[in-house]
């Protein structure tokens, strides 16, 4: 990221270290986790009986659970949903700033939504803001996480709706996510962080083309 300076700069620099403070959450969470499943394991081993060791394994299966699988797929759906809100909200932020800073006719913002304030960005202030590829990658992102949001993860095999045929067809299609026998998605730590600096790269190109002139 190049340097940048003024409130304009700072503006920017806000946006994006809530998106670094995300990249950190997901880090750290993934170590405790981590750390927490080895202790277990190495505290397991230590246990010489066989039958002992069992009913340590018995007796910690929660805890096993908990470390490698609950607590990290809870860390990355949430970060996954405040990404989304921060993105959304950051675009609208700059589509506000593109009418002060270039005196665009427009009141407010048209429509609501991610969708709409880009396009309204595109209308006023460059027609190929966010390539076509970047846009693909922002719709799959916006489709996992409303499955998280509205039905924790799962998908319906049965129901043909679009919002589920489409979560099945990206998760199916990307190596980085996958679906527990459950049919409930698995996204990887390397999703997660495409995600972010997806949402990164979007935030300070919209910017820099809004501020060019200034530079």
């Amino acid at each position: 990221m190049r340097r940048y300076f003024g409130w304009k700069g700072l503006s920017l620099i806000i946006k994006l270290e809530s998106i670094n403070d995300l990249e950190v959450l997901l880090h750290n969470t993934n170590d405790m986790c981590k750390q927490q499943y080895e202790t277990l394991v190495k505290l397991a081993e230590e246990i010489e009986d066989e039958e002992a060791k069992q009913q340590f394994y018995d007796f910690s299966s929660d805890n096993f659970i908990l470390y490698e699988d609950t607590l990290p797929r809870i860390n990355k759906y949430s970060i996954l949903i405040n990404l989304w809100t921060h993105l959304e909200y950051s675009v609208f932020q700059l589509a506000n700033e593109a009418i002060s800073e270039l005196r665009l006719n427009a009141v407010n913002v048209r429509g609501q939504g991610f969708n709409d304030y880009l396009n309204f960005l595109r209308d006023n202030v460059e027609k190929n803001l966010v390539s076509s590829e970047k846009e693909e990658e922002i719709e799959i992102l916006r489709v996992i996480r409303n499955r998280i949001v509205h039905s924790n993860g799962f998908v319906d095999r049965e129901n043909k709706a679009k919002q589920q045929v489409d979560a099945i067809k990206y998760v199916e299609s990307n190596e980085l996510l996958s679906f527990s026998e459950d049919d409930r998605i698995i996204m990887s730590n390397y999703f997660v962080e495409e995600c972010l600096d997806l949402a990164s790269e979007i935030i300070e190109e919209i910017h820099n083309e809004i501020y060019k002139s200034g530079e």
